[in-house]
């Protein structure tokens, strides 16, 4: 069937929460992108927008826009060759402008304009100025930019290292100590600390009970690569304000030494001050095991001790015992104090996602013309 009939019927219609099928299909449709573009065409907070939008802040409203083409006269709906996804979230106006996501096109649909015409249908659909992902940042994501009037406005590092080679030693701070996550116990704890260090972070910093709770639900989820440092001198003190009905409740693996039921948001051993929480990835080309360095985060106050690279180098050590012959990570292009300790560590920038923007040209009161805004 040549490519004039295959562009006979186009549709891309928004929609607020897409059905089982669908989603189902959207998945298919992300695998098959990812074993061609060697990078998921969905992060984290996108997925749980496709399939757990409640494990989303309450503030957040997401759109998708599934892109279909329809192949027969008879055909209805059509055959799903790309998708799209904005997420608008935050109070102020400002946040409400930049309509966050990412788009992608089936690899068999490719080369046809779709790329163009489905942000064409985003910008379209959405009154901000729609920002969108590009993950590893392609040849072909660079022409689509262009061709759009985008620009890049946030640069994203994945870094990786190899976890055949020594570990450095890095101490724990006195006065601490690392231990594992427990599911009855640590999440508000956990979700003050992580608030706390990423209070600047768009996505991480937004975190909340229902997130965390979706995230305890996956199937990765594994507590004991959920590692946590503790100061036993600090008495807790919890600032999220949800119910203990928001948390996750189950079995602990008796990780409780009483063996007694724990009311959750009870830390019983101290604050928590800091975490490494790691993830397990098996590539699909080789079947190799990866880890990630899924989030690391210390609290402000206890920074300059050393504290990250002592949970860096303890997660290191876990993914290497279970398997896993290299990590990565993801981190903010411009966080240079980050970046530096992960490339001390042994990590090196190995691809870039790129958040890309509309180039808005408005003229400055001074210079008419001449004030490139975004």
């Amino acid at each position: 069937m040549d490519a004039g009939r295959k562009l006979r019927r186009l549709s891309v219609d928004p929609a607020p929460r897409l059905s089982a099928e669908l989603t189902a299909g959207v998945l298919a449709a992300a695998q098959a992108a990812e074993s061609t573009d060697a990078a998921p065409p969905l992060n984290d907070e996108q997925l749980m927008a496709l399939q757990h939008p409640g494990g989303l802040p309450a503030d957040a409203e997401v759109t998708h826009f599934p892109m279909r083409q329809a192949v027969d006269r008879d055909d209805a709906t059509g055959d799903l060759v790309g998708y799209g996804q904005l997420i608008e979230q935050g109070l102020s106006p400002a946040d409400r402008d930049r309509p966050t996501g990412t788009l992608f096109v089936h690899p068999d649909h490719r080369r046809q304009g779709l790329g163009r015409a489905l942000v064409a249908r985003m910008h379209e659909a959405t009154a901000g100025n729609v920002h969108l992902w590009a993950p590893n940042d392609s040849a072909a994501a660079q022409r689509l930019a262009r061709a759009a009037h985008m620009v890049p406005v946030r640069e994203l590092l994945v870094m990786g290292r190899s976890l055949e080679e020594p570990l450095p030693r890095a101490p724990v701070p006195a006065g601490l100590k690392i231990r594992n996550f427990v599911i009855s116990r640590d999440q508000p704890g956990f979700l003050e600390v992580n608030a706390r260090a990423f209070a600047d972070h768009p996505e991480q910093g937004r975190l909340g009970a229902a997130g965390l709770r979706t995230k305890i639900r996956e199937p990765w989820f594994d507590r004991s690569g959920f590692l946590l440092a503790v100061d036993p001198s600090v008495a807790p003190s919890f600032a999220t304000g949800a119910p203990a009905s928001e948390y996750v409740t189950g079995d602990d693996d008796g990780d409780d030494e009483d063996g007694a039921t724990v009311v959750p948001g009870l830390t019983k051993d101290g604050r928590i001050v800091g975490f490494h929480w790691t993830k397990e990835h098996v590539d699909e080309d080789g079947g190799e095991r990866v880890g990630e360095v899924y989030v690391l985060g210390v609290d402000p106050d206890t920074e300059g001790r050393g504290l990250a690279k002592a949970l860096l180098v303890r997660g290191l050590a876990r993914l290497r015992e279970h398997g896993c012959r290299r990590a990565i990570l993801y981190v903010e292009g411009d966080h240079d104090k980050a970046i530096g300790l992960y490339e001390k560590y042994g990590f090196r920038t190995v691809k870039r996602d790129v958040l890309y923007a509309q180039h808005l040209v408005l003229p400055a009161a001074d210079e008419p013309g001449r004030a490139p805004q975004v």
